[in-house]
């Protein structure tokens, strides 16, 4: 009878050997399709932000194509020119608005940086840190 048990021992251990190997390449082939299943899920992402982007550039493209045709109109071209231009119509009264000009300042400032110019290096530091 201990003849008997040595061959059943050896077909057990094929077939729990076969198992692992099944097992190690069922593994494998889940892992592999997670993998699968991530790539997908990221291309489907950017998917999604090109067709938002792609819809944003259609939107923007219509509305450029709007401001073409409106100026190619009359009404564009006196609205420009009286914007742009300071254009008038016969008959009206143009203004024109003129800045302040700010020279008693530049010259106060400038006085100012040459005098600081030309303080050496050393006696800068020495004002800065201890004063007059």
């Amino acid at each position: 009878m201990a003849r008997r048990s040595t061959p059943r021992r050896s077909n057990n251990r094929a077939w729990q050997l076969l198992g692992v190997v099944c097992l190690v390449i069922l593994g494998y082939f889940l892992i592999s399709l997670s993998g699968l299943v991530v790539s997908q899920q990221k291309l489907d992402q950017q998917y999604e932000v090109l067709q938002s982007q792609v819809a944003a550039l259609k939107a923007e493209s219509a509305e450029l194509e709007k401001e073409a045709q409106w100026l190619q109109t009359d009404e564009a071209l006196e609205t420009l020119a009286r914007e742009e231009l300071g254009w008038v119509k016969p008959g009206e009264t143009g203004i024109v608005a003129l800045a302040p000009t700010p020279t008693a300042t530049a010259a106060t400032t400038s006085s100012v940086r040459l005098s600081v110019g030309r303080q050496p290096n050393w006696e800068r530091w020495w004002n800065l840190f201890f004063g007059d």
